[in-house]
């Protein structure tokens, strides 16, 4: 019998593969299978992912070039500047002489004693009754000052400012100039300049002004937002210090009487909230390419020392979170983008109203702790233009009030009154009458009575009748034309009580003698 019979009648044959096996065999090729796809399908979806993250970088990018804008950080270098023409020369030596790190070394005073009158600038400052009661160490205070309040003097006499910072390193490596020492510079020019006043020097008082004036019209031309936010800062320092000197200013050509050319000089550079405006201008530029560089330098891994550089195992998610971090990048830009067009705006209310119509990262975001994780950039990065936008127009206010404050001043000693209104003021004292920049509609008001003031509206952008605001967004921007402005008692602790001994008991004839210098 053949084996074709053989097998027809259920002879011997192969035997069959056991059915467990075969499963097996099935299951190993499902999976495989399936992890081939997600594979594919993660590398696809990893590729789309990136490719959109690109061109919304790209998009955001190209709307900086558009603009004609610096974004890579060493756009932002300026031209060097000699040294006897550049006035940041002068700025940090006399920053350097009142922090004591300064060339001068007469020995004359003592270092806890240095420390303690400059801790004594902010109640002098605010306190005409401190300020008698302390007259001995205001006059050591301001002996020991009067180099660095030279040097500013002679700051201001220099055409150019260059702060000579290297925008080759990396921008979160930049160190400022001691800018802290710069509000308390401005702090020290008012009270010079008050005391000058109250001395009968008011040449003096408006020169200090015009010093500390220009030191912070100086400082806005450093790159960066926070020096913006210092030259800010000196606006309403340098509004009280003209308030203070405003009703008994003399001026004309009697000894100790302020120059009328120097005057109309101080009125031309308060009314020229250019400079203020183009300080904050680049300080928000800065920071957007601050951050801009910060992001290419992590995702390239080119920060310095880099921060895996042991675990090479995390190198790759880096790459694979890479997208990840240009969403974040471009969403940077794309805040940075909208509030520097607000900044750039001419009033308070169109700054808000581009940042409202516009899209950017909503503030709430960051309290949703899966939105932080899923844009660790982001949450690291960026900063709260709120606020910063607001306090911008309330300095150009003060700025712009006390500079009208000045013009009355002059009529008011021309005509023997002041204004009945503020038209009277053009065009012998001003151009135009400025508008409030929290509502363009209508001119810095000018309110008469028993407490006579100028004022505009706050950041409420609503008329609180000249009622100074008692918290943040509330109430209206006034500048008081009779020093009418509330003041607290001045607080002070001597830094060094119990090195230095207890008070001294204040001399009752050296107060009056203060008086009547």
């Amino acid at each position: 019998m053949g084996e074709t019979d053989l097998a027809r009648q259920g002879g011997p044959s192969t035997p069959a593969e056991p059915r467990g096996k075969f499963k097996r065999r099935s299951w190993s090729k499902w999976v495989l299978t399936a992890l081939v796809l997600f594979w594919v399908a993660t590398a696809a979806g990893w590729f789309y992912w990136d490719r959109t993250a690109e061109q919304m970088l790209q998009e955001e990018i190209g709307r900086v070039r558009a603009a004609g804008e610096p974004l890579e950080w060493a756009e932002l270098a300026a031209e060097p500047v000699p040294d006897d023409q550049n006035a940041a020369v002068l700025y940090l030596r006399a920053w350097d002489l009142l922090s004591g790190e300064g060339v001068r070394s007469d020995g004359q005073i003592d270092p806890e004693h240095r420390e303690r009158l400059l801790s004594m600038i902010g109640p002098m400052m605010e306190s005409p009754d401190f300020r008698r009661e302390r007259a001995d160490e205001l006059d050591q205070l301001l002996e020991m000052t009067q180099e660095a309040l030279a040097l500013c003097r002679e700051a201001r006499g220099r055409p150019k400012v260059y702060w000579r910072k290297d925008f080759s390193a990396p921008a979160m490596e930049m160190e400022l100039p001691p800018l802290r020492r710069a509000r308390e510079t401005a702090r020290l020019q008012r009270l010079a300049g008050v005391v000058a006043h109250e001395q009968g020097r008011d040449d003096e008082a408006v020169a200090h002004i015009r010093d500390a004036l220009h030191m912070a019209d100086a400082i806005g031309e450093l790159p960066s937002l926070i020096a913006s936010l210092v030259s800010r800062a000196v606006m309403p320092v340098m509004t009280m210090a003209v308030e203070e000197i405003l009703p008994g200013l003399r001026v004309g050509d009697e000894d100790g009487a302020a120059p009328r050319e120097d005057v109309l000089a101080l009125i031309s550079e308060l009314l020229e909230t250019e400079s203020l405006q183009d300080g904050f201008v680049l300080g928000m530029m800065s920071s957007r390419s601050m951050d801009y560089d910060t992001c290419e330098r992590f995702r390239k891994n080119l920060m310095g020392e880099p921060v895996f550089a042991e675990m090479s195992s995390v190198r790759p998610v880096m790459r694979f979170l890479d997208p990840m971090f240009k969403v974040d990048q471009a969403l940077l830009l794309r805040d940075a983008n909208v509030h520097i067009r607000a900044a750039k705006a001419g009033d308070y209310p169109s700054a808000i109203a581009i940042v409202s119509e516009s899209t950017t990262v909503c503030e709430d975001a960051f309290n949703s702790r899966l939105w932080t994780m899923s844009h660790p950039l982001l949450s690291i990065l960026s900063p709260a233009y709120g606020g910063i936008l607001s306090s911008q127009w309330e300095a150009v206010a003060q700025r712009q009030m006390a500079g009208m404050a000045l013009a009355m001043r002059l009529y008011e000693l021309d005509a023997g009154r002041r204004p009945e209104s503020l038209e009277e003021l053009v065009p012998e004292y001003l151009e135009s009458v400025p508008t409030d920049p929290f509502a363009p509609d209508r001119t810095i008001t000018y309110r008469h009575g028993e407490t006579p003031m100028l004022y505009c509206l706050g950041t409420n952008m609503t008329d609180d009748g000249g009622q100074d605001g008692s918290a943040p967004g509330e109430g209206d921007v006034v500048f008081y034309l009779n020093d009418d402005r509330p003041r607290s008692e001045p607080h002070w602790e001597d830094p060094h009580r119990g090195a230095l001994g207890s008070e001294q008991p204040v001399d009752a004839g050296r107060c009056d003698d203060y008086c009547a210098r």
